[in-house]
Order: C-alpha cells, then sequence, then structure tokens
C-alpha cells in the first residue's frame, strides 16, 4: 500500500492518513511507532505540498509537540509552517482569481502573509549554516564518481545523464532524503513568496513591482535555482548510481529506498515555476527512470 506506490495523488494516501490519526498521539513517544510516524507523516505533507494543502488540525498538533533542538525535528517543524504558509497564499490568490474587487482585509492580509513568510526565510536561513557537519554534504570530484550501468540492464534502463560536473553524497540517506525534502519545501515556499508579492503589488494597482519588491523577487528566485541545483546534484548518489573509491558498495536495497525517497523533490523540481529549465528536464528524466526501472505506479 505504501512504498510500492510513487504517486502521492493516489488513494492510498487516504489510508495512510487514516492510519496515523488512529494511532494518536502515542505514536511520538515509542522509538517504533515514532519511526513509521515520521515516514508517513512526512509522505503525506508531501502530497499537501504540492496541492499546496494546508496540513489538518492533528497534523499541527503533533508537529508542536516535537524538540525543535534535535535538527531534523527542526526541519519537520519548519516544513509545516512552510505548507501552512504556501496553502494560505494559494487561497488568497484565488480569491482575488473568484472576486472582482479586493477588500482592504485582503490588502492586510497580503502585507502580514509575506512578512510572516519572510519572518520564516530568515529563521531558516540563520539556523542552517550552523547545523552539524553530519548534515552536510560532500563536493565529489568528477575523477572520484563513477556511474556504472546496473547488472544486466536492457538499453530501456540507460542511467539519465546528470547536467552537474560536481555531485554531492551525504552521510547517509536519510540525511539526504530530509534534506532534500527541506530544499524542496522552501522552493514551494519562496515561488509562494512571489506570487503574494506580485498579487500586493496588482491589488494596489501598481503596473509593476516596487524596485524595492523586484529585488525581493530576484533573489528569490537566485535561492530556488541554488535549491534545485542542491537537489539535482544529490540525486546520483541517491539513487546508487555513484561510488567513491574509499566507500563501501551501496545494497540494491538501500538504493531502492533512496530511489523511492528522491520522488517528492524531483517532483517539485519538474513542476516549479523558477526552477532551470535543464534541471527540470533533469528530474523528468529521472523520475520516468525510477518508475520504469522499479515498475512503480
Amino acid at each position: 500500500m505504501y512504498l510500492a506506490h510513487s504517486d502521492i495523488f493516489g488513494s492510498h494516501i487516504g489510508a495512510i492518513k487514516h492510519i496515523l490519526h488512529t494511532q494518536g498521539n502515542d505514536q511520538l513517544y515509542h522509538s517504533s511507532s515514532f519511526g513509521l510516524w515520521r515516514v508517513a507523516h512526512t509522505r503525506v505533507l508531501a502530497r499537501q505540498l504540492m496541492l499546496r494543502e494546508k496540513p489538518d488540525d492533528h497534523q499541527i498538533a503533533w508537529v508542536s509537540q516535537l524538540n525543535i533542538n534535535i535538527p531534523e525535528l527542526h526541519i519537520s517543524a519548519d516544513i509545516l509552517r512552510m505548507n501552512i504558509l504556501s496553502a494560505a497564499a494559494k487561497k488568497l490568490i484565488e480569491s482575488r482569481e473568484n472576486s472582482s474587487a479586493t477588500s482592504p482585509e485582503q490588502i492586510q492580509q497580503a502585507r502580514e502573509l509575506a512578512s510572516a513568510m519572510q519572518d520564516l526565510i530568515a529563521s531558516i536561513d540563520s539556523w542552517t549554516p550552523a547545523i552539524s557537519l553530519i548534515w552536510k554534504p560532500k563536493i565529489a570530484e568528477p575523477r572520484d564518481i563513477a556511474q556504472p550501468q546496473e547488472e544486466n540492464d536492457p538499453p530501456e534502463f540507460m542511467i539519465p545523464t546528470f547536467p552537474c560536473p560536481h555531485m554531492l553524497s551525504y552521510h547517509d540517506i536519510w540525511f539526504a532524503y530530509t534534506w532534500n525534502f527541506y530544499a524542496a519545501s522552501q522552493i514551494v515556499l519562496r515561488e509562494s513568496l512571489i506570487e503574494v508579492i506580485r498579487y500586493r503589488s496588482v491589488t494596489l494597482q501598481m503596473q509593476t513591482p516596487h524596485i524595492e519588491d523586484t529585488q525581493k523577487i530576484h533573489n528569490e528566485q537566485l535561492v530556488v535555482d541554488r535549491l534545485s541545483a542542491t537537489i539535482i546534484r544529490s540525486i546520483p548518489w541517491l539513487l546508487g548510481f555513484t561510488r567513491q573509491a574509499h566507500e563501501p558498495y551501496t545494497l540494491p536495497q538501500g538504493k531502492m529506498v533512496g530511489r523511492l525517497f528522491s520522488l517528492f523533490s524531483l517532483w517539485v523540481v519538474k513542476t516549479a515555476q523558477f526552477t532551470p529549465i535543464q534541471h527540470k528536464q533533469t528530474a523528468s528524466d529521472v523520475i520516468q527512470w525510477i518508475n520504469r526501472r522499479h515498475g512503480l505506479k
């Protein structure tokens, strides 16, 4: 029901949500059930981020109980806040499309929403540089990297090509997955902020955004480009295509998990408005390769 489906828009997500809701708060306080909650909750959150749907109240209540002094749980809390703000932005934009006039309350809401997004972005930018070194990827030199074809693969399973001269590797698969999920969520948030800034300009009857807002939009687009590159550069390692001479061989099971965990961030790169065309094409090729290679739905 879970790992065999790569499509986060399928009906199995409803089943996952039901199971999580049935388990209640107790699942947060036992190591085995918390591990399941963490993976399943993130899967549900991925769908909500892609559709920019606000999380359910019980999801918000669960995350409020996490110890955000732990980096991974800090990231989980940030992602939930990104989702809430991105969903609010979508609702605000849709309200303009469904109405002939914009009320003063909507203009104020746009200002407050943009401010909340910028505060969250500032918080992310301030704490992530200080995160433990174990979370930070290593830059792999091209000469140390091989991209071997998997044993007995037919021609249609040829490994996609990657546009990155320098790839990234992480301490383990979960760190890479979590960091990419964080990067993809920031892409959603930052593109939502751009929408809100433009919405605010239109409602104030400005032909183009104010020069300060124009600079903000440009800066966010640059960050989206950088986040997209971070995701793409980590994918060869997550797919199990790379191996440096001093690293142990990655077991096939590990490769499979890495491939499944790659999908959400790739979907975001593929569908985002401001990710580079080359990154979109690579993301599309890799998604197609994963689905074809493993017969995913």
